[in-house]
């Protein structure tokens, strides 16, 4: 009935009441609101709580725009805040320690066993943006030390990656 109502584009506001119409917006938004804020209370954690009751304390002293405006920029400044946390190196191996299902001779097995130390691999999983290039610049400089036992090639394994933004790899390109 809603949608046939919405589509329609018939002037309905001179033939039903504007009251009526106000209780159904109420009706669909107390209906939300119970749904996806009093239901769901106790697997939110407190930034977001922080946030509905920061967007509900500005809508009732200000306006609804406002508290959207709000809203908006406190959301966006937690999925930053979350997206920051989130690990991307998975694993870092020295080539000679990783175990290969790939039959070696002997004489592979030497050169491996003389050069192995300075080849290694690092794991990375997720969603690379700007937010993690902090971490993935840290886990090379964790290998690269100035040590005299610092890897002559570092292989990095984008396997479990899901996704790359430009600011990456313009930090791969740097390092």
């Amino acid at each position: 009935l809603w949608l046939i109502m919405f589509f329609a584009s018939a002037p309905l506001s001179a033939v039903v009441p504007r009251f009526f119409f106000g209780g159904c917006f109420l009706q669909v938004g107390f209906g939300l609101a119970r749904t996806f804020l009093w239901d769901n209370r106790k697997a939110m954690d407190w930034p977001s709580m922080g946030i509905i009751w920061a967007t509900v304390l500005v809508a009732l002293l200000a306006d609804l725009n406002v508290a959207s405006l709000v809203s908006f920029f406190l959301t966006a400044a937690d999925f930053v805040r979350l997206s920051m946390n989130t690990k991307v190196v998975r694993a870092v191996d020295r080539l000679d320690m990783r175990r290969s299902p790939t039959y070696r001779t002997m004489r592979e097995l030497k050169v491996l066993q003389t050069y192995g130390h300075k080849v290694m691999c690092l794991y990375l999983e997720g969603y690379l943006f700007w937010g993690t290039v902090d971490e993935v610049t840290e886990a090379f400089n964790d290998l690269i030390d100035g040590s005299p036992d610092d890897p002559g090639t570092i292989y990095v394994d984008l396997r479990y990656v899901t996704g790359v933004e430009l600011s990456v790899l313009n930090t791969f390109r740097k390092l």
